[in-house]
């Protein structure tokens, strides 16, 4: 993952007779995570960059980063049951 520009003109370098555009994106993001919680970088997008004007952005869940949105995708009842935890802390702490 890297800033979309420099993608964008490394694109058009190497493919000069080919329209290259984006429709939509964003760079890089670091969210800055609520304290005491567990944190991880990965590799990947997210629209959640969208929300950012109207307040904090907190990106996470239950289940497996590793597994996330991939065709192994799964939760163990104990990972939902944690999550359900990690939502109900994160909502009082952001009604607090």
């Amino acid at each position: 993952v890297s800033p979309v520009a420099p993608v964008l003109e490394r694109l058009r370098a190497l493919a000069p007779d080919v329209t290259v555009e984006a429709t939509s994106s964003n760079d890089p993001l670091r969210f800055e995570p609520p304290q005491g919680e567990p944190t991880a970088v990965v590799p990947f997008n997210t629209d959640a960059s969208y929300l950012a004007p109207i307040g904090p952005v907190w990106l996470g869940g239950p289940g497996a980063i590793e597994v996330a949105h991939s065709s192994d995708e799964h939760l163990t009842r104990e990972q939902l049951l944690l999550g359900v935890e990690l939502y109900v802390r994160l909502a009082e702490r952001a009604l607090a």
